[in-house]
């Protein structure tokens, strides 16, 4: 849950887009899952998120890890986005997605080099996650208590051994990571209806040109990291 904290999340359910339920999801069809995709740029975000956050504490290789775990996690989660969002109408207004491109261009001034359909896409997946969150939080009634709150705090700060006072005190941050929570929970409802199988023969055929991809991404992100740190110097 650490991992987990300091994300931050834009907003993204507006007055102006709209989402219907059309019919119910049918979870009864095993999905078979056959390569581990991993996003280039979501891996150098994590790793040098990572390393922001947990500095020596963690070595590569334990963010390796992670960001494996992550992959597996994400493709799974994939799998199952790919039976709901189909069930929904969602009209997404263009400003709102204009406004989330350009809170991702300034959140990260990168993004603005990069081509604008891979940001477009980037904020429509945003936008399509964000608002069926907010109706399958209310149709499954999954909430986060203040107890569950406090305890990610603690563990984010046994964890990193990061201060949580100035968080305490600051309500917004407080409901930021509540929200960040009630996201992970719903990920997790929906993972969980999915039935699924891995096919490791599958996976591992395909799993070379998967870890020779996501080593560049790493190596990439290392490097940056270095590069920004030599700079700061």
């Amino acid at each position: 849950m650490a991992d987990e904290i300091k994300k931050e999340e834009t907003n993204t359910v507006k007055a102006q887009s709209t989402i219907k339920k059309i019919k119910d999801p049918d979870f009864s069809k095993e999905v078979t899952i056959d390569r581990l995709v991993a996003d280039k740029q979501a891996v150098d975000f994590h790793f040098n998120r990572m390393k922001k956050e947990f500095g020596d504490k963690l070595s590569d290789e334990d963010i390796r890890k992670r960001i494996h775990n992550m992959v597996v996690r994400d493709n799974i989660f994939n799998a199952a986005m790919h039976i709901i969002v189909p069930c929904y109408e969602i009209k997404i207004d263009p400003k709102d997605l204009q406004n989330i491109i350009d809170s991702f261009i300034k959140g990260d001034p990168r993004l603005g080099k990069a081509p604008y359909e891979y940001v477009k896409t980037m904020a429509t997946r945003l936008m399509e996650k964000e608002m069926l969150f907010a109706v399958l939080a209310k149709e499954w009634n999954i909430s986060v208590d203040d107890k569950e709150l406090r305890d990610a705090l603690d563990a984010y700060y046994k964890e990193t051994n990061h201060p949580i006072r100035d968080i305490l005190n600051d309500n917004k941050r407080m409901e930021a990571i509540r929200k960040t929570i009630l996201d992970q929970k719903i990920a997790n409802t929906i993972c969980s209806k999915l039935k699924f199988k891995m096919d490791n023969e599958a996976i591992m055929k395909n799993a070379e040109a998967s870890r020779k991809a996501m080593e560049e991404a790493l190596a990439k992100a290392k490097a940056n990291t270095k590069v920004t740190d030599e700079t700061k110097k």
